[in-house]
């Protein structure tokens, strides 16, 4: 499988539920830090 980054995503998003074995990430815009902390701490796997 080929790498892939995914722009503009939702946290909603498969990719951000489940912990993927592949070269994928997402992009998800925030507006601020605590957005963006409070995102990546929302996550089971972090």
């Amino acid at each position: 499988m080929a790498p892939a980054v995914f722009l503009n995503g939702r946290s909603s998003m498969r990719i951000n539920q489940e912990e993927i074995f592949a070269p994928r990430t997402c992009v998800i815009p925030t507006d601020d830090l605590d957005e963006a902390i409070f995102l990546a701490n929302d996550r089971p796997y972090g």
